[in-house]
């Protein structure tokens, strides 16, 4: 599965909250060819900046869409767990929190692996570990992959998407 061939149901209202403009590109023409609204955020990062006024965001989007689903993507390097927190926090509004998804890019994950303290939460604070661009790399590469993911979260399982 790829974005070229990603399709998603014509029937669901989901609206997709990004931070970053790159995959607004791609997700926005989706979007568009599903009948999915998207919306972007440019004024901070979620997870740093917009926590505590992502309830009022969400309730917005809630009353003026109705959506099936609400699909959150942060940065690489986002923490989940406050997004999460405050999800939780809103299921007497009538908010679910589904799964935390983690997409790793196989390509170009050599040089960017991170032990940090940081990385090892964000990989616990996970449901599951899609490993994307697997394809384009040869099988010694994907276990260099598969090796610092385990590294971080052995637990968790990992996708080929």
């Amino acid at each position: 599965m790829n974005l070229e061939t990603l399709k998603v149901q014509q029937n669901r209202n989901n609206p997709k909250r990004s931070t970053k403009q790159f995959f607004l590109t791609v997700d926005s023409q989706l979007a568009k060819e599903s009948n999915i609204g998207v919306q972007e955020m440019v004024n901070g990062c979620m997870c740093c900046v917009l926590v505590g006024q992502m309830k009022l965001a969400l309730q917005e989007l809630k009353d003026k869409y109705n959506p099936d689903r609400i699909i959150i993507e942060t940065s690489g390097s986002a923490f989940p767990a406050p997004i999460a927190w405050q999800i939780r926090e809103m299921e007497a509004e009538g908010f679910t929190l589904d799964s935390i998804i983690t997409v790793v890019d196989c390509e170009n994950f050599s040089g960017y692996e991170d032990t940090s303290y940081t990385a090892k939460l964000q990989a616990q604070y996970t449901d599951v570990i899609l490993l994307n661009k697997h394809e384009l790399v040869n099988e010694r590469q994907l276990d260099s992959v598969l090796d610092a993911i385990n590294v971080l979260n052995t637990d968790t399982p990992k996708w080929r998407v």
